[in-house]
């Protein structure tokens, strides 16, 4: 596979990603609403990993169902199922909705102004833990503030807007204009990865130029997706990952501000996740998925001789 389409496929999962509005978590704010209005401001992401916090600075442009999305020069425009940046990017035929999951309980009030904005607080249970915190502009139900927080009740990630305003709508046309967009089809989920994993369900399944699937979960709240890759291919976008120890298998993970990526072997079959999930939901999923391979007894021995 080469590395222009690698590139494209995972921006294709990002796409996902961001398609799931963190809106569905509350009844008693209209998705639609935030997809009919216009708004821009500058958006803080921080996350934490192992002890380690990943930031990014994020411009935002909403406009309709589109939102564009820039950081240290580079830029993406996300909605309606697709991802367009300079290089190119992917369109999905079509994508289903997830409802929010059983597991999780919401509860609501009017909250603080903030940025001179109207706000409600939305608060998302997960038993007795407080999984997230929202902050949304009443009138255009803009996320102004997220808190996500892992299995300990630790802060994990946390999205602010320390700006707002209108949009500059020249500007995203002309971004849009830009690139051209590969179909992805949806197809039927093949044997390599289940239909649910860890209170996640698959949504969607696509095939990807080249052989392999993606496949994309949710739990109405939080989102992956896996893509199958052939055993031999070069995840350039994760040469320089992490190898850790997640539950009894090794990985090899990077982390941004505002996803995850994991990466393994198994078998003949190369996964990529990339989600938004907090880590310990990463280590229930992948508990679930197919097993990174240990190697046979002459390269685990050369290892642990020579490193």
């Amino acid at each position: 596979m080469s590395s222009h389409r690698l590139v494209a496929t995972l921006l294709a999962g990002l796409v996902s990603v961001a398609l799931v509005a963190p809106a569905s978590a509350d009844d008693t704010i209209a998705t639609d609403q935030s997809r009919n209005e216009i708004y821009s401001g500058v958006r803080v992401v921080v996350s934490i990993w192992d002890g380690v916090a990943s930031a990014g600075v994020y411009d935002i442009e909403h406009i309709g169902d589109m939102e564009y999305v820039s950081i240290d020069g580079a830029w993406l425009v996300l909605g309606e199922g697709s991802a367009t940046s300079g290089g190119g990017g992917m369109a999905l035929a079509g994508w289903s909705d997830i409802a929010l999951s059983d597991k999780y309980q919401v509860r609501s009030a009017v909250g603080k102004s903030m940025l001179g904005r109207t706000t409600r607080m939305v608060e998302v249970m997960e038993g007795d833990l407080v999984r997230s915190k929202f902050r949304f502009d009443i009138r255009t139900g803009a996320p102004l503030s997220t808190k996500i927080f892992d299995g300990d009740g630790e802060l994990f990630r946390s999205s602010t807007m320390v700006s707002f305003g209108r949009a500059n709508l020249r500007l995203y046309r002309e971004l849009l204009e830009t690139g051209t967009q590969d179909i992805m089809m949806s197809v039927a989920l093949g044997d390599a990865l289940p239909e649910k994993v860890a209170g996640y369900q698959v949504a969607d399944v696509y095939e990807m130029n080249g052989g392999g699937q993606q496949v994309f979960y949710s739990d109405g709240l939080f989102s992956f997706s896996v893509f199958t890759l052939a055993k031999n291919t070069t995840v350039s976008e994760l040469a320089e990952a992490d190898e850790v120890t997640i539950g009894s298998g090794k990985y090899r993970r990077f982390a941004s501000p505002t996803v995850v990526w994991v990466t393994w072997t198994a078998g003949d079959v190369t996964y990529v996740l990339v989600g938004d999930v907090p880590p310990d939901h990463l280590e229930a999923v992948l508990a679930e998925l197919p097993k990174p391979s240990r190697g046979n007894f002459l390269t685990r021995w050369w290892g642990r001789m020579f490193g």
